[in-house]
């Protein structure tokens, strides 16, 4: 046997020791691998379990030649050829030369066929492989070849085609799922993708049949890697289908084509490309125009060589891009790090790029920064919103309710309105203005929209329509203080949010900033700018209108429609001595019908009693009549024209009636969303249970 070729077929087959079998779900695993060695070895024809078995497949060694074998084809050489002058000893060493050639592709095909036998006694589990072997060892008594070897191997160890099948199915569900999952990346998944369809052409299960397959692959892709893409494929083939014309695109050409598409998006959209963190309403191609538009303006200048304080300009004495455009000189004076800025230079350097900057030297570069800003390249990265309706829309307005409550004295329970839903936030992180309510816009503007939606942390808000506002005289003008109106067009309306927004990035688009030294709206140059209106920051938030609503349900409830509930707040009265357990609780003064309702509709004799059996409670009892829930509950005639409504059987229902109305008549006392009915139900029966019906 070749050393050499044992040697490098043994190796082989260690490297692939990782892949056990032990149990049916490893066998195509197991088996796949086997294929591919018995392939690269060129013996597959020797070991295929699915074909019958042959003569060859116990390699036998071929024979060396005689004499005798050499005079006979002497003899029938002379005989066809009479002219033919070798002698026997020429024949039986041609013959002799030829058997060499066949002995040593012999040997090596029996070192390859050895190596692939001690890989599977390596990954087989070895009790089972023993026993297999000794099966094999009884029925063939004179030796068994490889292919015997697998057929024993797939008789114990191989699952059913309809297992298989079923789990080649499962596996391929699964991998479609996974592409509608965030975090997966497009390369990755499609060579997950590859490898279970090549799997499910072996085993053609239905999931990979036009066009069914090809319809759950767009749906698949479409979820979040491209679903642009798989629209105008889905709109492409059901109009090929409308008109007749047939699909001539397989199931692996949408596949080969959705990953040249995900690896040129991979390749061509750059960092500065990204999404910004005011996540504005801004495409590639404004990008692309403002490139243009800055390559004119600057012409040849653009590309000199300019000089730079930074450590990367002093170290190689120019840049591509101008000084004021250099990140990284912005980052060391301004004391911030960009987060574009990879490898950030070294202190000493950061020092040294300092002092360059406040030399003389720089005087030119200082007063051009003062005066006109750093350069686009050293912007920090917001982005200027579109005029498009569509995509983009976000909204980051955080509201922190305890910053809100610190200076109430008492705790509320109410579902009006938010205490801030008639103001208007001016926010650097909302890409888009909205409006809480459609009679803020102007009369004749509002137009419906479908399809459209703002994203505010993990929640989207439908957009219903958008339309002109205009904030009446809030801007300084010519005339003086707040003369000018304030018009925002395309103002998007999200009924019931929390609190009108305007952008701060779309009013930028005009020249309006954000002065936040003394929050101020401003207009122009830095130094040079006017400002156009004050604000007001309540609440840790900048407002452009502050108006806010009262806490409380409403100045003068009506009793019979809400609770409130007063708690005088532990840090309010943190100079005072807390209540001890041996000192009375304070008397709870309030009115017949407010304890009425907080009882959950005590009957009116048992509402009598309560003060004698309770502590601290001072009232009278009032009449069922003068509460109108009551009433209704304990009517003895209750007018329904509900369709399809039984008869009443009796106190089983009267009871399940009085539970029903009291738990909506606390509902709507407390001002509580009805889907908080489970609660209120479990609470007004838990009051009839406690509650004697009599005193």
């Amino acid at each position: 046997m070749d050393a050499t070729t044992l040697q490098t077929a043994a190796t082989k087959s260690q490297l692939s020791t990782k892949v056990k079998l032990e149990l049916p779900s490893q066998w195509y695993a197991w088996f796949t691998l086997l294929r591919i060695h018995a392939r690269d070895s060129e013996l597959w024809n020797l070991i295929n379990p699915d074909q019958p078995e042959q003569p060859g497949d116990m390699l036998p060694a071929p024979l060396g030649p005689t004499l005798a074998q050499a005079r006979e084809l002497l003899a029938e050489e002379k005989k066809a050829h009479p002219t033919f002058e070798f002698s026997a000893a020429n024949v039986l060493q041609l013959l002799r030369n030829e058997y060499l050639t066949k002995l040593q592709k012999h040997k090596t095909k029996e070192a390859k066929a050895f190596a692939i036998r001690k890989w599977i006694s390596r990954t087989v589990e070895p009790s089972t492989y023993e026993f297999i072997l000794s099966d094999l060892e009884k029925k063939h008594p004179q030796g068994f070849s490889l292919r015997q070897l697998i057929k024993g191997i797939k008789s114990r160890l191989a699952p059913s085609e309809s297992s298989m099948r079923e789990e080649t199915r499962r596996l391929y569900r699964a991998c479609l799922n996974e592409a509608t999952l965030a975090h997966t990346k497009p390369d990755l998944w499609y060579a997950k993708w590859n490898r279970a369809y090549m799997r499910a052409q072996t085993h053609k299960i239905r999931e990979i049949e036009e066009p069914y397959g090809i319809h759950d692959f767009l749906d698949a892709v479409g979820a979040r890697f491209d679903p642009v893409w798989a629209r105008n494929m889905l709109y492409t083939i059901t109009n090929n289908e409308s008109q007749g014309i047939e699909n001539t695109y397989t199931l692996r050409d949408y596949g080969t084509c959705f990953h040249a598409i995900t690896t040129r998006h991979k390749y061509e959209h750059n960092n500065a490309r990204g999404v910004c963190t005011t996540l504005g309403e801004r495409s590639d191609q404004e990008d692309e125009q403002e490139n243009k538009e800055t390559e004119t303006q600057k012409g040849s200048q653009s590309r000199k060589k300019s000089k730079c304080p930074c450590p990367k300009g002093a170290d190689r004495s120019w840049h591509k891009w101008a000084a004021k455009d250099c990140k990284i000189l912005r980052s060391i004076i301004t004391r911030t790090k960009d987060p574009e800025i990879r490898r950030f230079p070294k202190e000493d350097d950061c020092r040294k790029a300092k002092e360059r900057y406040e030399s003389k030297q720089w005087e030119s570069l200082r007063a051009t920064i003062a005066k006109e800003g750093w350069g686009k390249g050293s912007k920090s990265s917001t982005t200027e919103g579109s005029d498009s309706p569509t995509g983009g829309s976000f909204s980051a307005v955080i509201i922190d309710p305890s910053v809100m409550q610190a200076n109430d004295p008492c705790d509320i329970i109410s579902t009006r309105q938010h205490p801030l839903s008639l103001s208007t936030v001016l926010s650097n992180c909302d890409a888009i203005h909205l409006v809480n309510d459609v009679d803020l816009l102007e009369p004749g503007s509002y137009r419906e929209t479908k399809g459209e939606y703002v994203e505010a942390g993990a929640t989207s808000y439908l957009i219903s329509g958008r339309g002109t506002r205009v904030l009446k005289k809030i801007l300084n003008g010519v005339d003086g203080a707040q003369t000018t109106d304030l018009i925002l067009k395309d103002v998007a309306v999200i009924k019931d949010f929390h609190v009108n927004v305007v952008s701060a990035s779309r009013l930028r688009d005009k020249g309006a900033w954000i002065c936040g030294f003394d929050d101020t709206l401003r207009f122009g140059p830095l130094k040079q700018g006017v400002i156009l209106a004050p604000l007001v920051r309540k609440h840790k938030i900048l407002f452009l209108q502050y108006k806010p609503l009262s806490l409380y349900a409403a100045k003068n409830p009506p009793i019979n429609l809400s609770a409130v509930i007063q708690a005088v707040e532990n840090r309010m009265q943190s100079s005072k001595r807390g209540r001890l357990s041996r000192d009375p609780p304070r008397l709870r003064e309030d009115t017949k019908e407010l304890w009425h309702l907080r009882s959950g509709h005590l009957a009116p004799a048992a509402l009598t009693k309560l003060p004698i059996h309770t502590r601290n409670v001072r009232f009278k009892g009032t009449k069922r009549i003068n509460c109108e829930t009551c009433a209704q509950v304990h009517a003895r005639q209750v007018i329904s024209r509900r369709l399809y409504t039984h008869k009443s059987n009796g106190s089983v229902e009267r009871a399940g009636q009085q539970m029903t109305v009291n738990s909506n008549s606390m509902l709507s006392g407390a001002r509580l969303p009805t889907n908080l009915w489970s609660e209120s139900v479990q609470a007004a029966t838990f009051l009839y249970n406690i509650s004697p019906n009599q005193a």
